[in-house]
C-alpha cells in the first residue's frame, strides 16, 4: 500500500511578498488558482489512500488545514 506525507507547516518567509505569517504558501491559490494544499491533495486522488495520507501541519495552522482536507487525509499538528 502507498504512503504520502505532505509537509505543510512553517511560517511564511521564503515566498515573500506573497507568503506570511498570515498567509503561509499552503494556503494559497498558486496552482491554477486553487490552493497549493488541495491542489496536491487533488494530484493523490486515486493514487494513495486517504488513510496513509498525512499531513504534517503546525498547531497554530491546524483549524485552516482541516476544513481543506477533510476527509481526504489525516491531520498531524506539531506543536513547535
Amino acid at each position: 500500500m502507498r504512503s504520502a506525507l505532505i509537509l505543510a507547516g512553517g511560517r511564511g518567509e521564503r515566498f515573500w511578498p506573497w507568503s506570511r505569517p498570515g498567509h503561509p504558501k499552503q494556503l494559497l491559490p498558486l496552482a491554477n488558482g486553487k490552493i497549493l494544499l488541495t491542489a496536491t491533495l487533488e494530484r493523490l486522488h486515486g493514487v494513495v489512500p486517504p488513510e496513509t495520507t498525512w499531513i504534517l501541519t503546525g498547531a497554530d495552522l491546524a483549524p485552516r488545514v482541516l476544513p481543506l482536507v477533510g476527509d481526504r487525509a489525516r491531520v498531524v499538528e506539531e506543536p513547535v
